[in-house]
């Protein structure tokens, strides 16, 4: 917009000047103009009112979610962001809208005025869902109406994307290793650990782990390696990666700054808290993935452990074995049987509801877990 005034005189003492304003604002709120005249200067502004917000189309099946929600879990962090063409730069009004179909969800949007064309509008995400499946908010703003429709997961999936992984009842921290990977911990009693199995490549300092495909270069393997669940990278989510106990108790370290591969003691205070060895395996298992022998074996993760079947690479030929049959987890210790070539672990196995200390020939591949320091 320009401000204009037409030439003349100044009064002889007070008086007005007259500016006209003219043009089309690009948008609403508060225009200002810079007068100068008559060795003097001075802020004038106008407010340029807004029109009552229209879009062209409200795109809702075009909408991206940030973040997840699922059942019987408070939706935390999610918004969800709905494209729109044709905005004319007017206003709109904070919306709170109910969810249907799957309730207890509200989606609200802030005050503010739409673009002058295409742009976006951001709904936040709020409340406890009801249950699992979609959930539906019915959208209506600047002249046009959709569906939203947001997916509810029926557990708090893996953070590679496996559902029924982790137990929705429960509160789960995360940790970040040395590879950037990002893992959900739990604290149980008065330790914090993993909830997920480890999957890094990399020991702290930065060294490449070696990884091992012949199986008769496995068995004679002295130094740190890993291998994946059954050879399948496939199985890495949400399995992990199967280390030899050499890369447990490289000085390089497996585990990220401020945690650690936890001895046969910290396993032991996790089992104790849990009511022991005959019943903490069904606590730390969880409710899928497992083959389960009869129901009484299945896990119930109650303990938000989240125990899962990577099996075992031995050091027979580097066969694999028990993928979806046993959770197997290094600890630190050297075996008592074989101090110089085995080391110590836990085994949980689908056909029982109990976690034991085993023993292994180094070379075997288990899974891991960091507990933190």
């Amino acid at each position: 917009m320009t401000a204009n005034r037409s030439a003349g005189s100044f009064a002889t003492g007070p008086g007005t000047i007259t500016y006209t304003i003219n043009g089309t604002p690009t948008g609403c709120g508060t225009a200002s103009f810079t007068i100068t005249i008559g060795g003097q200067t001075c802020t004038l502004t106008r407010t340029v009112n807004c029109p009552p917000g229209v879009v062209t189309t409200l795109n809702c099946a075009g909408a991206t979610t940030t973040g997840m929600i699922a059942q019987s879990l408070p939706a935390q962090g999610v918004s969800v962001s709905i494209p729109y063409t044709g905005g004319n730069g007017g206003l709109y009004s904070t919306q709170t809208i109910n969810s249907t179909g799957i309730t207890g969800l509200t989606a609200t949007l802030s005050a503010g005025n739409f673009a002058n064309g295409p742009g976006t509008l951001i709904y936040t995400i709020n409340g406890t869902p009801s249950g699992a499946g979609s959930a539906s908010f019915a959208i209506s703003i600047g002249g046009q109406t959709c569906s939203l429709v947001i997916t509810v997961l029926a557990g708090l999936p893996h953070t590679c994307g496996t559902a029924n992984i982790h137990n929705p009842t429960k509160t789960y921290g995360t940790m970040t290793d040395q590879q950037g990977n990002t893992y959900k911990t739990i604290v149980i009693g008065t330790q914090e650990w993993m909830a997920e199995n480890l999957k890094t490549t990399v020991y702290r300092n930065g060294n490449t782990i070696p990884t091992i495909a012949n199986g008769a270069t496995w068995d004679y393997t002295t130094t740190g390696a890993y291998a994946l669940p059954n050879g399948n990278s496939g199985l890495d989510c949400p399995y992990g990666k199967l280390y030899n106990h050499f890369a447990v108790t490289d000085s390089r370290h497996l585990c990220p700054t401020g945690w650690h591969v936890p001895t046969i003691g910290e396993w032991n205070t996790l089992i104790n808290f849990l009511g022991g060895t005959a019943v903490a395996g069904r606590k730390m298992k969880t409710t899928s993935l497992w083959t389960f022998y009869i129901n009484e074996y299945s896990g119930t993760n109650e303990s938000g452990f989240s125990g899962v079947p990577a099996g075992v690479r031995t050091d027979n030929e580097g066969a694999y074995m028990a993928v979806n049959q046993l959770g197997l987890y290094w600890s630190r210790d050297n075996s008592d049987q074989l101090p110089v070539l085995g080391g110590k672990g836990v085994r949980m196995s689908y056909d029982a509801t109990d976690i034991y200390t085993t023993e292994a020939i180094k070379q075997q591949g288990y899974s891991v877990r960091c507990v933190k320091d």
